[in-house]
């Protein structure tokens, strides 16, 4: 049953909150254990009730685009997973409560309770999800948040210009490349009623919203190599691995390849995250984390999935994707 939860669950997707966050915080593992388990617990709770409650709310989106999916929640039944759901959020309020009580700060408070409150709004209540403009935002403080909580919970709360780089650079390389996954099943969103600016913005050829993105992101690198260290340099890395993505993304839609782009997408980002860590922790631990990060994703996409087999194949596929 256990297994059967997190992968409906999507478990994966706790490996990019774990590792912004052990990042920003790696400076101090050994200094604080308690920080960093309150803060990793949190981590692994809140992205499995987010993504839980995201499949309470998407049965109908399920059962006309991914039936396979639908059978198996239906299986464990809807009811169970809204319940789990709402106790894994409310288990990560209690955590959030208990790790400002051993480390108060008010930046970690408030990006703690947006990061709850959102959470649960983007499936439940105003379902905030079917709204394009919302959708960029929430999915981006998946990315930007952890670490930048990591980095505050650091023993000098972290410098704030370090910390302003981290939110630019994350913020663009999120907002650059998150909404390929929507390309996957653009007629089934919108069947259900989801808007989302990506798959419009593609269609329509606009070119101009990715420019300024990919400006800022640049000017943000080069502020950061005068400001932060030079270490910042790594951050020109970014763009093209987000050019990549989109002009990827543009042949999956002619190609009929839009999930394997997707997979793609969420690589890219976890490399992302890893660049802006060595940037900005330079450390064999950030070195660690990163890596393991990435094991940790193939290894639960291949067997933390609820559909594993398709992973393996996909995984392949990345390589053979054409130019």
């Amino acid at each position: 049953m256990l297994l059967t939860l997190l992968r409906l669950g999507t478990i994966r997707f706790a490996v990019f909150y774990l590792m912004g966050f052990l990042i920003g915080f790696s400076n101090s593992w050994l200094r604080d254990p308690l920080t960093l388990t309150i803060g990793a617990t949190f981590c692994v709770t809140f992205s499995l009730g987010v993504e839980l409650l995201n499949r309470w709310a998407d049965q109908d989106h399920d059962l006309l685009s991914e039936p396979e999916r639908f059978d198996q929640c239906r299986k464990f039944g809807f009811g169970r997973i809204r319940l789990t759901a709402w106790l894994s959020l409310g288990g990560s309020l209690l955590l959030g409560v208990a790790l400002l009580a051993w480390r108060p700060d008010p930046v970690v408070a408030v990006l703690g309770a947006v990061s709850l409150m959102l959470g649960a709004a983007y499936s439940a209540g105003p379902r905030l999800k079917i709204h394009g403009a919302w959708t960029p935002i929430l999915l981006t403080t998946t990315v930007t948040f952890p670490m930048v909580i990591g980095l505050r919970l650091s023993p000098a709360g972290g410098e704030w210009t370090t910390i302003g780089a981290v939110f630019v650079l994350l913020t663009c390389a999120s907002l650059s490349t998150m909404g390929v996954k929507d390309l996957a099943d653009v007629e089934g969103d919108r069947a259900c009623g989801y808007d989302s600016v990506w798959p419009r913005l593609m269609e329509d050829r606009r070119w101009v919203p990715l420019a300024i993105v990919l400006l800022v992101q640049v000017g943000a690198a080069a502020v950061g190599v005068g400001i932060v260290g030079r270490t910042m340099a790594i951050a020109f890395l970014l763009p093209p691995l987000e050019l990549l993505v989109v002009h990827k993304a543009f042949r999956a839609t002619r190609n009929h390849q839009e999930p394997v782009v997707r997979e793609l997408m969420y690589w890219q980002t976890l490399v992302s995250v890893g660049l802006v860590g060595i940037a900005v922790r330079p450390s064999l631990a950030t070195g660690i984390v990163a890596g393991a990060a990435l094991v940790a994703w193939w290894a639960a996409s291949r067997w933390l999935h609820w559909q594993p087999h398709y992973f393996a194949r996909e995984l392949w596929s990345l390589v053979r994707v054409g130019p």
